[in-house]
């Protein structure tokens, strides 16, 4: 394949990945004995821990092995106002690109075509929502429609029974609407139905298929950076449209935070934790990331003849670059920065460096320390810098740094 798997793996995560893979595809399998064989799986870790990376490469590894998979980024999408909207044509784009559609195997290409087709009437417009979305302009348009049905002569507003015509008007296409409402309710419910079960008729196919396997793989990535109802409606269209054997689901979410999206809707005391379990079958957390062996990755990226870091003492058999790596992840530990955090400071050194004399040395812990600082915690870098701008001396300021922080480096 062109893509390469796990390359510049600097989080040992293909371990990870392929043993997930196994796990998966072995509880397919043996599930004849449960209930049913839908499943839903958190993979949960920090922001910055490599999320993303992990999903794209775990879904190549089960497109390897020739199951249908379905990637979706929430983020990317989340400008829609409506998830399922969003959600539903992502997928039929993944099945087109897949060769599905096309399928050597003329019935499962129909039934894939099937499925497209069960789809479009819950890509249509939404009605009602257009209506009480529409501009004034719009309102108007359909007041001055309504009323020469009715034969309503509104020509100024002293002209008597104006304030009844409009009541009159009103009514009537409050009426109109509640009745195209419950239309678009009744046709979205039978739209749903019918896509369900297309869709199961899938993945009976996939399982008889040589081209490919069962079970169909949703991966969903970026759902907690999303704004909250967003968030929710992806849970809630997961939940109740794609409620269905043979489709297996990996979420990727910082579940902390997600948590906290849950709860700017619902309120602080929701128990949104509680919530969560109502759509995660389990939940895996990627192992914490090493980050040392990261900082090394990310220095020998950007700086890799750095020469204006100094380091705050010496080591016997030791380069310069490998202390200042040490000192950086030991910041960066300190500060619980996450990957994304790490690469920010790296990528602020490396504009340090492009923009000082080469004769000009900077001692490198207190400079990394408040630049992971400005990174992690904007809300106190203002008083630190102001702290900062009083001390004239570099050895005052490593030691004010180590001393008001409680914190030992070295």
């Amino acid at each position: 394949m062109s893509v390469e798997l796990w390359s510049d793996d600097r989080l040992n995560r293909k371990q990870e990945g392929q043993w997930l893979v196994q796990f998966l595809t072995s509880k397919y399998a043996i599930l004849e004995a449960e209930h049913s064989k839908n499943y839903v799986l958190n993979v949960n870790a920090e922001w910055g821990f490599g999320k993303t990376y992990f999903i794209n490469n775990l879904a190549e590894e089960l497109k390897e092995k020739k199951h249908v998979v379905v990637c979706f980024d929430a983020w990317k999408n989340d400008f829609s106002e409506n998830a399922l909207l969003s959600f539903i044509a992502e997928i039929n784009e993944e099945l087109t690109n897949q060769g599905l559609l096309s399928a050597t195997d003329g019935k499962l290409a129909g039934i894939a075509r099937s499925m497209k087709n069960a789809a479009l009437p819950l890509l249509g417009g939404f009605f009602t929502k257009q209506l009480f979305g529409m501009s004034l302009q719009g309102v108007e348009a359909l007041l001055e429609d309504e009323q020469e049905s009715e034969g309503a002569s509104v020509k100024g507003a002293e002209q008597p029974g104006l304030s009844k015509d409009i009541t009159t008007v009103a009514s009537s296409i409050s009426t109109k609407a509640a009745e195209l409402a419950l239309k678009e309710y009744q046709t979205t419910k039978n739209a749903i139905g019918h896509f369900r079960e297309n869709l199961r008729l899938l993945v009976e196919g996939l399982e008889g298929s040589a081209s490919f396997k069962a079970p169909l793989f949703i991966l969903i990535d970026e759902l907690d950076r999303c704004k909250p109802s967003y968030s929710i409606q992806l849970l809630e269209t997961i939940k109740h449209l794609f409620n269905v054997e043979g489709v297996y689901f990996i979420v990727a979410t910082a579940s902390e935070q997600l948590s906290h999206s849950i709860n700017a809707v619902y309120g602080e005391k929701f128990e949104s934790k509680r919530y969560l379990n109502r759509f995660f079958d389990q939940e895996y957390s990627l192992k914490s990331p090493d980050k040392e062996k990261y900082c090394n990755f990310i220095w020998s990226k950007y700086l890799p003849n750095e020469t204006v870091f100094v380091p705050v003492f010496q080591a016997d058999n030791k380069s310069e670059d490998i202390i200042n790596i040490g000192i950086l992840s030991k910041v960066a530990e300190y500060m619980r920065a996450g990957l994304r955090d790490i690469e920010q400071a790296v990528k602020l050194l490396y504009a340090i460096q492009l923009t000082q004399e080469k004769t000009d040395y900077l001692f490198s812990l207190p400079l990394f320390y408040i630049i992971v600082l400005k990174i992690r915690h904007p809300e106190i870098y203002p008083y630190f810098k102001n702290k900062w701008g009083r001390i004239s001396s570099i050895k005052h300021t490593v030691v004010n740094l180590l001393s008001f922080n409680k914190i030992t480096l070295i």
